[in-house]
């Protein structure tokens, strides 16, 4: 009887040895890893770098831009102030030109006024006694020929004259010459009243009175306006 087949086993060095290189190309692998992952760290160091540098030069151009946006903020607001300033000074400057003015102009009218007002008034006098003159004057002359008439008329008529009653003194009677019948005297008679002198200066004062009111309306539109 033949002893079992039994399978031939690998001495311990050569077990030892493929064990070894399979280590050996494990270690390999992981050093190829190591190495390839210590040039992604330089690599990604290197890129913070550069990012660091780019951020802080960011950084310090928006800092310079701040500083510069303030500076002109201030001087822009400077000449902003002085411009309200004198803007200010020159509307005060105006209103009280303005004021003065306006008074200037309400002295200026009020004398113009006056002036207008006592030479209308000299006027209106003048006007007056040139018209109690000429009244006088012709109540004597009107007198005098109605005295003239009467005694005419006394010494042709005579007593047929007389027989007509008392005559109105204070009329005028004209005898009226173009009556060519004779067949009578025609007497015109005209009466010289005090109202007759009145009228015109009652024009006078009322005319007077207008141009105060339009004056005054004139003043009150230009100081609302």
């Amino acid at each position: 009887m033949q002893p079992p087949c039994r399978t031939p086993r690998t001495p311990p060095c050569a077990k030892c040895a493929h064990e070894g290189g399979h280590l050996r190309d494990q270690f390999a692998q992981v050093g190829r890893q190591c190495r390839t992952t210590g040039a992604h760290y330089h690599r990604f160091d290197a890129h913070d770098r550069t990012y660091r540098v780019l951020f802080n030069n960011v950084r310090h151009d928006m800092r310079d831009h701040k500083n510069l946006l303030s500076l002109d903020l201030k001087s822009y607001q400077q000449k902003v102030s002085i411009q309200v300033g004198a803007t200010a000074l020159d509307t005060v400057d105006v209103r009280r030109e303005v004021k003065a003015m306006n008074a200037k102009v309400d002295i200026l009218s009020s004398r113009l006024d006056d002036v207008k007002k006592e030479a209308i008034s000299h006027q209106l006098l003048e006007f007056q006694s040139q018209a109690q003159a000429s009244y006088i004057i012709l109540t004597d002359q009107l007198g005098q020929l109605v005295d003239y008439i009467n005694r005419d008329g006394n010494a042709k008529k005579g007593e047929g004259e007389s027989s007509r009653g008392p005559q109105p003194p204070p009329a005028i009677q004209i005898r009226d010459s173009g009556n060519a019948g004779g067949s009578g005297d025609a007497v015109r008679t005209t009466e010289l009243t005090q109202a007759d002198i009145d009228a015109p200066n009652r024009q006078i004062l009322e005319r007077m009175m207008r141009e105060d009111r339009e004056r005054e309306r004139e003043r009150r539109s230009k100081s609302r306006s």
